[in-house]
């Protein structure tokens, strides 16, 4: 967890601009605590933001890695010299 200067978290949590992964995960965190505060700890809360988390990291990486990871294979070319699609093949 990345401890970022009071003096930089107040300035965070009201205008939401993270300026680099820590205070971006910062945000996330005091989200994440505020939606504990609300709900209460208890499993099934967990799983729902266990959840949430891992629907929004899916939702991030289909709409915005995979294809800037796409656009690069192209530009950059594959760095797999084989297509794995098939699965292992066996020398019989």
């Amino acid at each position: 967890m990345p401890y970022i200067p009071n003096e930089i978290k107040a300035d965070l949590i009201k205008n939401l601009t993270p300026q680099n992964p820590g205070e971006l995960n910062f945000l996330i965190t005091h989200l994440l605590q505020r939606y504990l505060n609300v709900k209460g700890l208890s499993y099934s809360v967990i799983c729902e933001i266990s959840g949430a988390l891992g629907n929004a990291n899916d939702e991030f990486y289909a709409r915005v890695a995979r294809p800037y990871e796409e656009e690069k294979m192209k530009s950059n070319g594959d760095v797999y010299e084989t297509n794995f699609v098939h699965g292992p093949q066996h020398d019989n």
